[in-house]
């Protein structure tokens, strides 16, 4: 998962992509409405369920 927001991070810092939706986005909102910690595997399948199709791809 650190990997994920790292690559998000960098690709998010070049000015070329514009703005960078991810997984790495949805960790880093996850982490933060869940007091500071990461979402472990059972709140990340939670979400999962929820995603519209369309972000599932």
């Amino acid at each position: 998962m650190e990997q994920i927001e790292e690559i998000h991070d960098y690709l998010d810092g070049l000015d070329q992509p514009g703005k960078v939706l991810s997984l790495g986005t949805m960790l880093k909102v996850g982490k933060t409405l869940n007091s500071g910690k990461p979402l472990d595997n059972f709140l990340l399948a939670l979400i999962y369920n929820e995603l519209p199709e369309e972000f599932r791809e």
